[in-house]
Formats: structure tokens, C-alpha cells, sequence
């Protein structure tokens, strides 16, 4: 009991609570016994899960799966998404049935992405292992997420799993589902290439199968892999209902290409099919007609013979407004830049034209008429006050004097814009200060430039410890109501940041439920149900709990720059997260 009478034990580290102990009973006798300093063990878990990944990547994976353990011991608020690493070292370690273990832990998480990820695993690890289970598995799977994103990798391991088992009649059938329904997938090559290894007979393909493959390639591409096909079927003898069809896919990558004629005459020639069910027929009807208007927009030749007759050899200026207006729309789309250009000195000189006008026709000429007559008429409606278009018009005044090369103006009426106080353009604002300030122009008449690409300067981001000492006070306060905090603090500590603004946009989603505010999602649940969420009633008392959010901690949670949509601001986000599990 008293190791200072055993020398040979004094120098042992013994670890204890106190940094002094004193043994009454060994009296002066007692020597000083070394004392070994323990860190928390959540800070212990941190620093495993770091070591963990490192080891993974030097292919240490018993190391590896050591820290791990560690990590899920000492971090259990987020214990599903460490249950989800543990799952895929197991595959790495060629042990997919310890692997499906952690994936079925990681299926009761608090947060739908991570319930996804390891509900996909789950049956991805059965179907690796050759589990008797894993077929139902899969088939209830993809009941319950019907589209999701990684249904062809489930597919095809399916199939090798029915090679390994020997039902290779099975097996190619599954191999040849891949190639007719997912043409366009990496793994569509690799199924057709096993089919003769399977005795599966590919002398032959159906036509409608044929169609079929072509029709999905139209839709998800490659579009280059899909004008090939549809190339082959334009040349091949076939019923008129899938001529119909062949040529209806003909003008779909026409109209993708932009050749408006070629896409009217394909879905004309589909129209001359008779077999066309009434609601595919009136579908073809609409497109063609569309694809002619675009067309005859498109040459200038027609959109110049439009134009004089509406104007019936008068002055422009003898013309009514809302009658210029019609005739700026047909000329700008065709590039008559002369005829534009003389509309809008008609508008720049006619008093009493409404303010919405005058700002149609100079949106209408933008990428054809002249930058300093849109100027001209979008100045005259700011000039007016009027609140309805503010926001808007002194946006495109930025615009307009960026894309003719008047930087110091386009700052001046970007920096306006931000003062009108309207979310939209204040984002769009934003965009073009950055751009200006690393010395960017945007040519185009629309849309964001690829800022992310060259480099577009973003806000500095406080650290990931600093920010999970933030939300450790409101996390503890919180943590029945809004568990998600803590999960994001534990996951900001362990340098997953990405996950940890998924665990703070379910806060806010939380958040605004609670505030009977509509929550519109986009994330990885709802793109694999293909139908959306379903929505649960929320309990009174939880309601009240979550509505206890103060104000205070909502700015909280929103300055660390973490989620792009915050607590106190109601918007949504869209949430996508690719699912990996083969190693």
C-alpha cells in the first residue's frame, strides 16, 4: 500500500486527480511520487481525429482506426459523423461488414444529410460483403431515396456481388439495366464491358432500348455521347412512333446548341408522325412553334422586314411608345444595331413616357444598342425617385458604365445601390464592387462573372477553434432544443467546417420552423426522395424552447461566416453533399 518503501515502484508514474498526494500511514517515509498531466479527453478526441486522418493517408489505417476510437469516445455529440470515417477505413481495410456496423450507427443521426450518407453506405457495405440481407436492403433503399445521387455505383455492386455469388443470368441483367437506363454514367463502359463475362448475350439491342439510351443521354449527357446516338437512330430503320421520338431528341440538341431552324424542322418532322399520343403531340407543337420565333428572331433579315411593317414608313419618333417598344424587342434579339440605337433616341427625347417603359426598352437594347443611350434612359427614371425601380436602375447604371469601361462610375452607382437597401441588388452589388476591385470588367450583357476561378477576394474567416468557443455557451444553453450547435462546434474543432455550416443552416431551418415560416430545402435528403421533405408538425413546447433564441445569439451564430444564410436573416440555402464510400 505504501510504494515508498519499494523503491524499485517509486519512479513508476502513477496518475492521479490532485497534483500532491499525502499517505498519512507511510509517515516520513513517503517519496515523491511523479505525476503525469492529462489533457481533457474531447481535447484528446480532437487531436486523434486529425492523427486519424493522417494515417489514412499514409495508408496506417490499424493506427488509424485506433484514433478513431478515441475520437468517437471523446467527441459523442457528433458520433454519427465519425461513426461514417470509421465505416469507410473499414472498407479501406477490406472489412465491409464491420464497415456496415458503423453505417447502421451513423443511420440514427440528428441530421438528414448524414442519415443519407450512411443509409447509402449502410447497403453499399452489405452489398460489398455478399450479405444474404443486402438485396432487400437495397431494394428498400432505393424505395425510400428513389433518386438518389449514387444509385448506379449501388447498382453495379450489386451486380458484382451476384458475380461473386455465381448468379451471373442475374448479374448480367443487372449489368444491362446499367448501360440501357444509366447510359451516361462513368460506370455504364465497365457494365458493358462485364456482360460477355457473364454470358450475356449483346449481339443484339432492341430499338426501343435504343431510344431509350438515347433519351437518356439527351437528358443527363454527355451531349456529345448523346449526338452520336441520336445520329446513328436518324439513319436507322424503325416504327414511326420511335422516328417520332428520335427526331423530337434531334431537335432537343439542336435547341442545346442554339441551331433554331435545325431544331423547328426536327420537331416538324416529329409532328408528321402519326402514332404521337395527344399530350406529347401538343408538347412538340409548343416547341416547334417556339424554336420558329427564336429562329426568325435570330435573322436579321426577318426581324428588318417585322420592323418596317410595324412601322409603315413613318419617323420613329410618329411611332407610340408601347408600339416602339413591341419594335426594339424584334430588333435588339437580331442585332439591328442602328435600328435600336434610333429607338432610343426616340425614348431619350419624348417626354411623359412611363417610368416601367423606359426601362423595359433600355433592359430590351442591352448587347446591342449603345451603352451611353441606355445610360440616358435609365438616368431619366432614376432621376424620377421612384422607389419601385430604384434599386433596379441604379444596379444597371453600374452595369451599363462597367461594360463601357467607366469604372470610377460603375463604383459610384454600385455603392448607391447598396444604400437602396434591396437584398437582391445588394448581392448582385456586392459582386461587381469585388470584381472592380481586382480590376475585372464583366462584358457580358448578364449574369456573374467566375469570380471563385480568378481569384475573387472573400471575407476573412475567424479560426475554427475561435469560432466553436462562440458557440459552446449557446450550445450548452440550447443543446435539447437546438442540438446542432454543439455538433457544429465539436465539428469546427476537428477542422470539418463544411459539415459544421450543414449543422448551423439545420439550426436556422429549425429556427424558422418554429417561427411557422415556410422552409424550402434543396439538400441531399430531398434530391434522393425526388419529391421533397416531409415536413413534421413541431410539439408546442418545442416550438416555445426554440422561438427562446435570443437575439444575441442569432447575431452570434450568423458573424462567424459560416452559413451564407443567417439567423436573423429568413432566406434558404441549397445543401448538396456527394456521397463516398468505395475506397
Amino acid at each position: 500500500m505504501c510504494v515508498a518503501d519499494q523503491a524499485n515502484l517509486v519512479e513508476t508514474p502513477i496518475r492521479v486527480d490532485r497534483p500532491w498526494i499525502f499517505i498519512a500511514m507511510c509517515g516520513p517515509y513517503a517519496a515523491p511520487i511523479a505525476l503525469v498531466e492529462t489533457s481533457p479527453l474531447s481535447r484528446r478526441a480532437v487531436e486523434a481525429y486529425r492523427d486519424a486522418l493522417q494515417l489514412v493517408t499514409d495508408a496506417q489505417y490499424e493506427e488509424a482506426r485506433l484514433e478513431l476510437d478515441l475520437a468517437h469516445q471523446g467527441l459523442p455529440r457528433i458520433g454519427d459523423h465519425i461513426a461514417l470515417q470509421q465505416a469507410r477505413l473499414e472498407l479501406l481495410r477490406h472489412r465491409p461488414g464491420r464497415a456496415a456496423v458503423f453505417f447502421a450507427e451513423a443511420t440514427e443521426s440528428i441530421h438528414e444529410s448524414v442519415r443519407v450518407q450512411a443509409s447509402f453506405g449502410y447497403v453499399f457495405a452489405l452489398l460489398r460483403a455478399d450479405d444474404p440481407t443486402a438485396g432487400q436492403a437495397l431494394h428498400n433503399l432505393l424505395w425510400t431515396y428513389p433518386a438518389l445521387p449514387e444509385r448506379t455505383d449501388l447498382l453495379y455492386e450489386h451486380a458484382q456481388s451476384l458475380v461473386r455469388q455465381q448468379r451471373h443470368q442475374e448479374a448480367g441483367q443487372m449489368f444491362h439495366a446499367i448501360r440501357v437506363d444509366h447510359p451516361g454514367s462513368l460506370l455504364a463502359p465497365r457494365a458493358d464491358a462485364e456482360l460477355p463475362r457473364v454470358g450475356y448475350d449483346i449481339s443484339q439491342l432492341p430499338d426501343d432500348e435504343r431510344v431509350k439510351i438515347a433519351r437518356h443521354l439527351v437528358r443527363t449527357g454527355p451531349l456529345d455521347k448523346a449526338k452520336v446516338v441520336v445520329a446513328e437512330l436518324l439513319e436507322r430503320q424503325m416504327t414511326p412512333k420511335q422516328q417520332a421520338k428520335v427526331h423530337y431528341l434531334a431537335g432537343r440538341l439542336a435547341r442545346y446548341e442554339g441551331r433554331w431552324q435545325a431544331a423547328e424542322t426536327y420537331l416538324r418532322t416529329a409532328q408528321q408522325f402519326p402514332s404521337l399520343d395527344i399530350a406529347t403531340a401538343r408538347e412538340i407543337e409548343n416547341r416547334a412553334n417556339d424554336m420558329a420565333k427564336v429562329a426568325t428572331a435570330r435573322e436579321k433579315d426577318a426581324a428588318l422586314a417585322a420592323l418596317n411593317r410595324l412601322r409603315a414608313g413613318r419617323a420613329y419618333a410618329a411611332v407610340r411608345s408601347a408600339q416602339l417598344r413591341n419594335m426594339i424587342r424584334l430588333a435588339s434579339p437580331a442585332g439591328l444595331q442602328d435600328e435600336v440605337d434610333d429607338i432610343l433616341v426616340t425614348f431619350a427625347v419624348r417626354e411623359g413616357v412611363a417610368s416601367g417603359i423606359l426601362f423595359d426598352v433600355a433592359m430590351t437594347a442591352v448587347g446591342t444598342g449603345g451603352e451611353g443611350l441606355i445610360i440616358v434612359l435609365l438616368d431619366r427614371v432614376a432621376k424620377r425617385g421612384r422607389a419601385r425601380y430604384r434599386a433596379a436602375v441604379l444596379y444597371h447604371l453600374a452595369r451599363a458604365h462597367e461594360r463601357g469601361g467607366r469604372p470610377d462610375d460603375a463604383k459610384s452607382y454600385y455603392s448607391k445601390t447598396l444604400e437602396a437597401g434591396d437584398d437582391y441588388y445588394t448581392l448582385w452589388a456586392v459582386n461587381g464592387l469585388a470584381r472592380l476591385q481586382i480590376g475585372e470588367r464583366i462584358e457580358s450583357p448578364e449574369g456573374f462573372s467566375d469570380l471563385g476561378r480568378r481569384g475573387m477576394p472573400r471575407a476573412p474567416q475567424a479560426a475554427d477553434s475561435e469560432l466553436a468557443s462562440q458557440l459552446e455557451p449557446i450550445a450548452g444553453f440550447h443543446s435539447d432544443t437546438y442540438p446542432w450547435i454543439g455538433r457544429a462546434a465539436d465539428l469546427l474543432r476537428i477542422g470539418e467546417r463544411d459539415s459544421a455550416t450543414a449543422e448551423l443552416f439545420e439550426a436556422y431551418l429549425s429556427w424558422r420552423h418554429a417561427l411557422g415560416k415556410p422552409v424550402v430545402r434543396a439538400g441531399l435528403d430531398s434530391v434522393a426522395r425526388a419529391d421533397g421533405r416531409v415536413h413534421e408538425p413541431i410539439a408546442t413546447d418545442v416550438r416555445a424552447a426554440r422561438l427562446g433564441l435570443s437575439d444575441s445569439d442569432r447575431a452570434t451564430l450568423s458573424s462567424g461566416g459560416l452559413t451564407s444564410g443567417s439567423l436573423h436573416q429568413q432566406q434558404t440555402d441549397t445543401a448538396s453533399t456527394r456521397i463516398s464510400c468505395s475506397p
